[in-house]
């Protein structure tokens, strides 16, 4: 039997409730629910962050990170290809002192708020609760996001603020949001600060672009409310997401220019790229990228386009077996 949270109404559960009425709320348990799943999600972050060795770039962040000089920290900053947010963070993080834990500990924080973010999102789309506390639980215990938690890299904080903007700018295309001042403020922060940790960022912020931008087609009601702003509403939300060009300007003029011309360089960067000199088709292009996105969240390997089939008949049928 399945109570109103989704939790199991087990002999065990009904005892726990009687002895702590508190637990009678329904949001309460699916929130105790969600924070399970996120200590759970947090066992192999820490046990990996412990036991797996550091790789070169991670020793390399630590090196920038630790720098005694700031005119050193500075220059470090400029050798490399990626903004300067994550650095500051892992500086801070030193402090603590200098274990494989305390390096990595900064991912693992955001590895685990993360998941916590994933259920809470998908809760607000999503029908059932159940689903979101699905949801979170995939997040926690995939294999590729376990990995990024555990890295010396920039790539599990730029996910976790991306995440809090996404949250805002879904509320701010609901027909629910109550203060979209205050909602846009916290997506050009969160979406700013995302991509001052990892420019890939730049890639979400054109899809919530072109996500905006196409919505009143399908929304009368948005449309509705967007004429019954006054004028200065409009003024005050133009001067609050100025803040995202702007830091994109400033992160592009301060180190991002110079490493643009040089994206070639990346030995690991042309296998991604569309090969229109080698007659790459662009359904080629598309295929092969589909395949290597499946394979790397996928918990078992995808060989082939027999595997990516496999992977994607999985997926469609959970996606209707499972009513959210």
């Amino acid at each position: 039997m399945i109570g109103t949270a989704g939790l199991p109404n087990w002999t065990p559960l009904r005892r726990i409730r009687a002895r702590w009425p508190g637990l009678s709320d329904p949001r309460l348990r699916w929130t105790l629910a969600l924070l399970a799943i996120c200590a759970v999600g947090a066992i192999p972050r820490l046990y990996l962050g412990v036991k797996t060795p550091i790789e070169y770039d991670g020793w390399w962040h630590i090196f920038s990170a630790q720098q005694d000089l700031w005119r050193n920290f500075v220059a470090e900053y400029h050798a490399q290809a990626h903004p300067p947010l994550y650095h500051l963070l892992l500086r801070a993080s030193l402090l603590l002192g200098k274990t494989r834990l305390v390096y990595r500990s900064v991912s693992i924080v955001a590895g685990v708020a993360s998941i916590f973010l994933i259920g809470s999102i998908t809760r607000r789309v999503s029908t059932r609760s159940e689903v979101a506390l699905l949801a979170a639980f995939a997040f926690a215990l995939a294999p590729a996001a376990i990995e990024i938690s555990y890295e010396v890299r920039q790539y599990s904080v730029a996910v976790l603020f991306m995440l809090i903007a996404f949250a805002a700018f879904q509320r701010l295309l609901s027909g629910d949001c109550d203060h979209p001042l205050r909602s846009l403020t916290v997506f050009s922060v969160f979406a700013s600060l995302a991509l001052s940790s990892h420019y890939v960022v730049g890639f979400f912020l054109g899809a919530c672009a072109v996500t905006a931008a196409l919505r009143p087609l399908v929304d009368r009601d948005l449309v509705a409310r967007l004429k019954q702003a006054p004028p200065y509403r409009w003024l005050e939300g133009a001067a609050i997401l100025a803040l995202v060009p702007a830091s994109i300007a400033c992160l592009y003029l301060s180190n991002a220019r110079r490493w643009v011309s040089a994206l070639n360089d990346y030995n690991y960067l042309p296998s991604f790229y569309f090969k229109a000199g080698a007659g790459e088709s662009v359904a080629s292009f598309l295929w092969r990228n589909l395949k290597a996105e499946t394979d790397l969240f996928s918990p078992l390997p995808v060989h082939g386009s027999t595997g990516l089939f496999v992977a994607l008949a999985v997926v469609a049928l959970a996606f209707v077996a499972v009513p959210y």
